[in-house]
């Protein structure tokens, strides 16, 4: 059975991408004209790509492609990445937009008391008194702390991450 696209080409998400996968970023643009890429990374800090990682590539259209992926610091915050076969600025160009993903058992371990955002979406959460506003479903990182989007039956609660108000995990 075939699936049409919507206008624009783009499957939603919940048809690109799979349950045991974790979305680490997209192709934001190209830099300089040997094939690099920028990055827009969910988690800049992250030390996953230190080394270079596979990973796949998920164009928005839902096709499929897995990579080597070697990154490195750009100016500033940015992150640059490089990939085999991939060597003109008119190849990366064909790659904007599309999603890194990784299997979920592939990521690293973290130490106790960290977590990866896939694992605190759907957890319920509570005042410190116990009553339920919902579950966390949206992570948006804000530079110094993330901001969690709680919804619950009273609609959607923006929590920023201090520790004033996010008590326990």
């Amino acid at each position: 059975m075939a699936t049409s696209l919507p206008p624009g080409g783009a499957l939603p998400d919940r048809m690109r991408f799979q349950s045991d996968e974790v979305r680490l970023g997209n192709v934001s643009g190209v830099f300089g004209i040997k094939g690099e890429m920028r990055l827009f990374l969910y988690n800049r800090d992250s030390l996953l790509f230190v080394r270079g990682y596979d990973i796949t590539l998920v164009a928005p259209d839902g096709a499929r492609r897995e990579v080597f992926l070697r990154t490195r610091a750009g100016a500033g915050r940015r992150v640059l990445g490089q990939i085999d076969g991939v060597s003109t600025p008119e190849a990366v160009t064909a790659l904007m937009g599309h999603e890194l993903v990784i299997q979920k058992d592939a990521l690293p371990e973290v130490e106790e008391g960290t977590w990866y955002h896939h694992q605190l979406l759907d957890v319920p959460v509570r005042t410190a008194g116990g009553v339920a506003l919902g579950s966390l479903v949206e992570i948006h990182e804000t530079g110094e702390n993330d901001l969690w989007i709680v919804r619950g039956p009273d609609g959607d609660r923006y929590v920023p991450t201090t520790r004033a108000l996010v008590l326990s995990v």
